[in-house]
């Protein structure tokens, strides 16, 4: 036989999201966090961030936008696997990440 007792426990939850670009801060509950890019990665040898050394941040869709919205190809992800790119290649969808074929 098991006993088992009670206890209580403190957990932590997300009370706002800040944008590390324009500092804006949103509710946590706010629909615009849904679109917020949570970025984290470790620098590689020769990584202009440094070997071994991890980034990350948060950034709200309107910096994103303002920051690579000119760089990104945009295809509706939805209706197809395959898509083409700005110079008509074919481009396949693998997870989060856009691949030239």
């Amino acid at each position: 036989m098991i006993r088992y007792k009670q206890i209580q426990k403190t957990i932590e939850e997300p009370d706002a999201v800040i944008c590390d670009v324009c500092k804006r801060e949103y509710a946590a509950d706010d629909l615009e966090t849904q679109e917020f890019h949570h970025v984290k990665f470790i620098g590689g040898y020769a990584s202009v961030f440094g070997d071994g050394t991890q980034a990350e941040c948060d950034i709200c869709q309107h910096c994103l936008k303002k920051l690579i919205g000119e760089h990104c190809r945009q295809t509706d992800a939805a209706n197809h696997l395959h898509s083409r790119g700005t110079n008509g290649e074919r481009l396949s969808r693998v997870g989060s990440y856009v691949c030239r074929d």
